[in-house]
């Protein structure tokens, strides 16, 4: 680099030495979630191919299907040659809040519910007893007159797996149509138990008036491998049903000079039994 001397002491001149890259953050953050993505998927074929390797050399003989909320029971003597079953369990999903009535200077946005869990496993004939426990959990109930929206049902089968529902959305409040804003909590995410692989259910997002306007973010979340949403309705509108199993619903959402507005149900349960001979 060329240089001046000054009291002699060198000035540099020209461009500034070149210096090494710092890693930009951003990037940092993409090439971690790069590499969770990876070993997610590297987790979730290891399970496959395990799951394979007990079900190799086995025929699919049916597969059995449970929706309607409440108690039930799986009975292996009904399957002749019964030797193994996957199962998959599902999670009921929450049910949506309602918005409080609003004048003419007020909106309101409620929060949609959360979706319930997944778990899956590989179960041997010696492993299941001879009658075992189905329970169905039902979607959440709709929150009204200005509440929150319930939690959803527990799907289990017998002591072996269980997907709890999810959380309800929160209510929404009246706010100023001109400088009001709130946040409201969305319904939160079923947690699993047991079974060979599991995930937990879905958070719904936070439902926002921002700037005096709702938002209409109050969707429901959708249940894990089902890929269903309820979305928020426009002002002023009652809540959306949940779509799908397990998934929540969205919530109401209001304009102003509104009567209170009911939020929706949540999703049931579900549970699918595969059985080989």
């Amino acid at each position: 680099m060329d240089s001046t001397v000054y009291r002699g002491y060198p000035i540099p001149s020209g461009p500034p030495p070149a210096t090494q890259d710092q890693a930009n953050p951003r990037d940092q953050l993409r090439a971690l979630g790069a590499a969770i993505d990876a070993d997610v998927q590297s987790l979730v074929g290891d399970i496959a191919q395990a799951q394979a390797d007990v079900l190799s050399g086995l025929r699919l003989l049916t597969v059995v299907r449970y929706t309607a909320a409440g108690v039930d029971s799986f009975d292996k003597g009904d399957y002749a040659g019964l030797r193994a079953i996957r199962y998959r369990l599902w999670g009921s999903g929450g049910g949506s809040g309602s918005t409080a009535a609003t004048s003419g200077s007020q909106v309101a946005q409620a929060a949609g519910g959360g979706s319930g869990a997944y778990v899956e496993g590989i179960l041997e004939e010696g492993d299941l007893a001879t009658s075992e426990t189905v329970t169905i959990g039902a979607g959440g109930t709709a929150g009204t007159a200005g509440s929150a929206g319930n939690q959803g049902g527990t799907t289990s089968l017998g002591s072996h797996g269980s997907s709890t529902g999810g959380g309800g959305g929160a209510s929404g409040t009246a706010t100023s149509n001109t400088t009001g804003n709130t946040s409201r909590a969305g319904g939160a995410a079923g947690a699993p138990t047991g079974g060979d692989f599991s995930l937990p259910g879905n958070a719904a997002q936070w439902a926002n008036v921002a700037t005096g306007s709702p938002q209409r973010n109050g969707d429901g979340a959708p249940a894990p491998g089902m890929g269903n949403r309820a979305i928020s309705p426009a002002p002023s509108a009652a809540g959306v049903a949940a779509v799908g199993y397990g998934g929540g619903a969205a919530g109401a959402c209001a304009g102003t000079s509104q009567s209170a507005l009911a939020g929706a149900a949540g999703a049931g349960g579900l549970i699918v039994i595969e059985v080989y001979v």
